[in-house]
Parts: structure tokens; C-alpha cells; sequence
């Protein structure tokens, strides 16, 4: 996937690693444009899920949140 960064993006936290299975995952931080992407990752959480990672029951993902 090709985002743009912002000028100050951290680099030195970009990483892989090797997962159980073996395959290699690449994990970065967090740019501007992934922003629908995260709204979509949530909308397919489970309430349950939503509640454990959030401590508490959200509809939606605020801006502010993105």
C-alpha cells in the first residue's frame, strides 16, 4: 500500500516481524490516510471487541479518534 507520510514520520518505527505461521507482517505507524481504513476495521468489530479495546461501548470512530 503507497501513503503518503508526513514530514516528520517517524521511520525509525517501522518494522517486520515474523509471525507463528511464518509469515512476515510489516507494521508501521499510523499516517493520515489510513484513515478510512480504521473507520472500516472498526465497523467489522464486534461489540464485545469494541468494549475490550475501547473500555466501553462506541457506535463509531470520532475524528479526533482517526
Amino acid at each position: 500500500m503507497n501513503t503518503s507520510r508526513p514530514e516528520n514520520y517517524p521511520r525509525d518505527h517501522e518494522t517486520s516481524a515474523v509471525l507463528k505461521n511464518g509469515a512476515t507482517v510489516f507494521i508501521r505507524p499510523v499516517v493520515p490516510d489510513d484513515g478510512p481504513l480504521l473507520k472500516r476495521l472498526f465497523n467489522r468489530l464486534s461489540p464485545r471487541s469494541v468494549y475490550y479495546r475501547f473500555l466501553g461501548n462506541l457506535r463509531e470512530l470520532s475524528e479526533e479518534m482517526i
